[in-house]
């Protein structure tokens, strides 16, 4: 879960939800190939040097959207079911996860893929957990697991 794909995104401008970095990218693309289309046509020397000081301004624009990204993970109707009971140190991790009281938290990791990092997802949501284990509290006899009988 705490690897899981999920959604690259920036925050709105309105500060209201989220919008994927691969459409804002796309849009400064989109103006950066508009300013060279201009330079490319352009007999203006002043013109050039504004419309490639514009571009250096998208570039910036574009790296900082990517140091700025988020992933995007959605818990909503989600339900993780265990079928054992998970080791403890899987359970101390899960549980700040899915015991925040806000819809939407931060959450930070140490990402040690191509150098140290520190990396935040976006949980949005509570998953439902459910966590089995099956016990016999019977006493009656019990056949072997066919896995345990031995063939001579």
């Amino acid at each position: 879960m705490f690897h899981r794909h999920g959604l690259s995104v920036v925050k709105n401008n309105d500060g209201g939800g989220y919008v994927p970095v691969e459409e804002k990218l796309a849009q400064i693309d989109l103006e950066i190939e508009d300013k060279d289309n201009e330079i490319a046509i352009s007999n203006n020397k002043a013109l050039k040097q504004g419309l490639r000081s514009l571009i250096k301004g998208h570039e910036k624009q574009k790296k900082d959207l990517l140091h700025n990204a988020k992933k995007l993970i959605d818990l909503s109707h989600k339900i993780l079911v265990f079928l054992d009971t998970p080791r403890p140190e899987l359970f101390s991790a899960l549980m700040p996860l899915l015991s925040h009281d806000k819809y939407e938290v931060d959450y930070e990791y140490v990402d040690t893929h191509n150098g140290i990092k520190t990396r935040t997802n976006v949980l949005i949501g509570w998953p439902a957990v459910i966590f089995a284990q099956a016990i016999d509290y019977s006493h009656y006899v019990r056949w072997p697991d066919s896995t345990q009988i031995h063939h001579n």
